[in-house]
């Protein structure tokens, strides 16, 4: 069972990743939350040619996607029409153009659907994720359900590790050590064995994956009997 200690919870957040400056200043990753959803975008260049893929999560988990038709960029702006693969809502519009431009590091990109609708929002830029999964590792936690989770992921040994526990009140009332933890494809997964259960009725040998979302980590729970959940967490520790 890894060492997870209330008293680290007040240890101060990780310092943010440093990022390569791109040569143009489309190219990355942005998101913005809004309307319950978390939009990213990537754009990329080849040679002359840009792509636009955009994908919308909510808590955790992909709920729509589209590809940019027609892509250009010309006086500064960047302009494509949103062909949905899959609509998070399926009132959205198809078809709706997307203008953008750069200052910095924050996209802003206007949206018209063609019928009278129409808006603006401002993207960041997403930080990168180490592709070793390097920043995984460190205490986190989030509260949900009147506890509050925490969860540790090291590096022992060369090997991957995983461990949590659950407190109330500042109590100790459930802890859990992963078994068969890997990293892959920009994901940890383990099989979460329960030394003590905040809950009679939970249940144990959950699967259990982490991964890297900006500055928070997003945390999956499935008990393989349709039973699942995911919940966000913040780095209290390296």
């Amino acid at each position: 069972m890894l060492r997870v200690v209330a008293a680290m919870f007040g240890v101060a957040v990780m310092a943010a990743c440093a990022r390569a400056a791109d040569t143009d200043p489309f190219v990355g990753s942005w998101q913005v939350d809004h309307d319950g959803y978390r939009e990213i975008w990537t754009i990329a260049k080849d040679k002359d040619d840009y792509t636009v893929n955009g994908v919308f999560n909510q808590n955790g988990a992909e709920v729509g996607s589209f590809k940019g038709a027609d892509v250009k960029v010309a006086d500064g702006k960047l302009t494509c029409s949103q062909n949905w693969i899959k609509k998070p809502e399926p009132t959205w519009s198809d078809s709706t153009k997307l203008t953008a431009t750069v200052k910095g590091d924050k996209l802003s990109f206007t949206w018209d659907n063609g019928n009278g609708q129409s808006g603006t929002r401002d993207m960041a830029r997403a930080k990168a994720v180490a592709n070793d999964g390097s920043d995984l590792i460190g205490v986190w936690k989030s509260d949900h359900d009147g506890y509050t989770e925490v969860l540790e992921i090291r590096m022992v040994k060369g090997a991957w590790a995983a461990g949590g526990s659950f407190l109330k009140k500042g109590k100790l009332v459930g802890a859990w050590s992963g078994a068969d933890v890997a990293f892959a494809d920009g994901k940890l997964s383990c099989t979460q064995k329960y030394t003590a259960k905040p809950e009679a009725t939970w249940s144990d040998g959950n699967k259990l994956t982490a991964q890297i979302d900006n500055d928070k980590l997003i945390f999956t729970w499935d008990n393989g009997s349709g039973q699942s959940g995911t919940h966000e967490m913040t780095k209290v520790s390296k």
